[in-house]
């Protein structure tokens, strides 16, 4: 009985660790260079279980002398509230010392999540890495126009 009860607690353990990785393995990040930019790439989910890794990784990048540093939230689907509150923190760090910080293709719902929970204004948010430069030169990202009330009839 006892042996039976070990082997399903085995099992169950197995399980939430595939569910729930403790640390982000290299095919869930990729660190590439465009011009200035070096862009991180991650996917998954960044919740309590790889926060610390999660932070350390763009951390180094930062001591590594990433002055201006992208973050491809394309494949995310999670953001938690600490993680949120990081990448604020370190978007501020890095406008403070002359560099930039950017979430590059981050859906809508990661979008208002930051907003609410933390702001977007210590950062650029851009949809492709061709935005990355035009933030870089000043120019403001293109955006989906939406009819003002005038325009609409029915």
């Amino acid at each position: 009985m006892c042996a039976r009860v070990t082997a399903k607690v085995d099992f169950l353990w197995v399980k939430l660790s595939i569910l729930f990785p403790m640390e982000l393995t290299p095919k869930d990040w990729d660190v590439r260079k465009e011009r200035d930019w070096t862009i991180l790439s991650i996917s998954g989910r960044i919740d309590s279980f790889n926060y610390d890794p999660f932070c350390q990784k763009l951390q180094d990048q930062v001591k590594a002398g990433a002055k201006k540093l992208a973050l491809d939230l394309s494949r995310v689907r999670f953001l938690s509230l600490p993680s949120i509150k990081y990448l604020t923190n370190l978007a501020t760090q890095l406008e403070d010392n002359g560099g930039n910080f950017a979430l590059l293709a981050a859906s809508e719902k990661l979008k208002r999540q930051i907003d609410i929970y933390a702001t977007l204004k210590t950062m650029a948010v851009v949809r492709t890495t061709a935005e990355l430069e035009d933030h870089e030169s000043g120019a403001k990202p293109k955006r989906a126009q939406i009819p003002s009330k005038a325009h609409l009839e029915i």
